[in-house]
């Protein structure tokens, strides 16, 4: 990867939401200090994390409650299969970094589940933008305004 190639990336973020008001918010909210790209479902977000070649992003935002496919029914195992694609990337090529969303009550068996991913954190709907914007800003070394 190019130098300048290697600056974009670290400013790349994956946005993976099923909802597109949701997915408006978080492009909204990211859009112009990062480059964003959004997946609407798990099929779209695996499609932009090919194994064993360096993932394009810095960090992603991953809503656990997502389809297969745009308009089935979302699942969390959909979702658990794109952390554990992310991690297999971060394990081998340090990043990128996670954000998880989950719409429903983190219950234990969640947390569990979720124990086994390196995340920088979880966040249950609805969460505030600021906070979430604050924490990529500090995940990624960027002044937090």
């Amino acid at each position: 990867m190019s130098a300048v190639s290697e600056v974009i990336a670290t400013k790349r973020i994956l946005i993976v939401e099923d909802k597109a008001a949701h997915r408006f918010l978080l492009d909204s909210e990211f859009r112009g200090a990062y480059e964003t790209v959004l997946a609407v479902d798990g099929e779209t977000a695996l499609a932009h994390l090919p194994p064993g070649r360096a993932p394009e992003f810095a960090l992603a935002i991953v809503d656990l409650g997502l389809p297969e496919r745009e308009g089935r029914i979302p699942t969390f195992d959909e979702g658990f299969k794109i952390l554990s694609a992310l991690q297999e990337l971060r394990n081998k090529f340090g990043k990128p970094l996670i954000i998880v969303m989950v719409s429903a009550d983190v219950g234990r068996e969640l947390q569990e589940r979720l124990g086994a991913f390196t995340v920088v954190c979880v966040l249950e709907k609805p969460f505030s933008l600021t906070g979430l914007r604050q924490q990529v800003e500090r995940s990624l070394g960027d002044d937090v305004a």
